[in-house]
């Protein structure tokens, strides 16, 4: 199985602390690097290949918002999970519509919570392996047979 990267952006430390420790118990999970703001994010990102960014929406220097804008357009691939201390729709309306998968207040993150985002983007990884390898068996298939 395909291990997961993971970024976590938030100018909160003992958050990122918080989230780390829950990502410690899956095995196939690895944090690859942390960020306080939007752009520290960014050129973590541009040396490092991540799968899922979870991202604070309110930090220093480029908030989540942004951040979220532009890792959408350099890498759709990418699955951004919003955080944010605002319980107001607003909020969460526009990190969905800045490319985030979901976001949700800080106060209700949960374990379960984080367990449903990694099986999410492992279903979706080893979804994609499976359709590669598929493809790759018929390209086999085809080219013997042009072959003989």
């Amino acid at each position: 199985m395909k291990t997961i990267n993971v970024i976590l952006a938030n100018n909160n430390r003992n958050f990122r602390i918080a989230i780390r420790q829950m990502l410690f118990s899956f095995n196939e999970v690895e944090v690859i690097g942390e960020a306080s703001n939007g752009i520290d994010l960014l050129n973590i990102m541009k040396a490092n290949q991540a799968d899922i960014v979870f991202m604070d929406y309110e930090m220093p220097n480029m908030n989540g918002l942004e951040a979220t804008r532009i890792a959408m357009r350099k890498y759709p691939e990418l699955t951004i999970i919003g955080f944010t201390s605002f319980d107001e729709k607003l909020y969460i309306k526009k990190m969905i519509e800045a490319g985030a998968k979901t976001c949700i207040s800080k106060n209700k993150i949960s374990y379960e919570f984080i367990k449903s985002i990694i099986t999410e983007k492992q279903n979706e990884i080893n979804n994609f392996l499976n359709i590669a390898s598929i493809d790759n068996k018929l390209k086999i298939k085809i080219n013997h047979q042009y072959k003989n």
